[in-house]
């Protein structure tokens, strides 16, 4: 179950069925699409969270909360809005691209301080796109290995703290092949295969 309270639109009607193959809610929250007020729409977050988490507890389902711009925005945001939540059935997911640092120390270090509330995790790559001036103007979605993650700390402290969860590979965002041209079925396999590849070639480090 996907439960999208920050993202406005992220469901369209026309494209509710398309590509999660999974339920998802979502309550286009007004408070936090327009992004004039940061504690409204915090607030408003939290709250969508706790009645989802509710719900979810009346038929013994835990959620995996994923920390995400614009309300969370680091990774000590993703805890304190679970600790606010402070239900026991709405933990973590916890996705090593969303990190804010990426040096082994403070991978190792996250992992473990989360422990067992983490209890899913996406696995993809993500690369800065540098445009004039040297400045980042975006982020684009690459196949794990091919990004700036550092996974073995990462794997290493999941492997510690006895995680059990999925490492689910993702495809979030829309890509385009060379020549400006939408993906095909293939190209989607092919990525998936590689990430798979990727992500398992670190058994025998951990």
């Amino acid at each position: 179950v996907r439960i999208l309270p920050a993202f406005i639109g992220y469901f369209w009607q026309q494209y509710w069925d398309q590509g999660y193959c999974q339920t998802a809610m979502h309550s286009r929250t007004y408070e936090v699409s327009t992004q004039d007020d940061y504690l409204l729409e915090w607030d408003s977050v939290r709250s969508g969270i706790i009645e989802s988490g509710n719900i979810a507890k009346e038929f013994g389902v835990e959620l995996a909360v994923q920390g995400h711009p614009p309300v969370v925005n680091e990774v000590q945001d993703l805890i304190d809005l679970v600790d606010e939540v402070n239900l026991p059935n709405v933990k973590i997911g916890l996705d090593l691209p969303l990190f804010d640092h990426q040096e082994s120390d403070y991978v190792y270090e996250t992992v473990k301080k989360i422990g067992k509330k983490m209890i899913h995790s996406h696995t993809l790559g993500s690369k800065t796109r540098i445009g004039p001036g040297g400045f980042a103007y975006a982020s684009m979605e690459v196949v794990p290995g091919e990004g700036v993650e550092n996974w073995l700390p990462f794997f290493k402290a999941c492997k510690e703290v006895g995680y059990e969860g999925y490492f689910a590979y993702e495809q979030c965002a829309p890509f385009l092949m060379p020549g400006h041209v939408k993906p095909t079925i293939e190209e989607f396999d092919r990525r998936q295969q590689v990430g798979f590849d990727f992500i398992k070639s670190f058994e025998d480090q951990i």
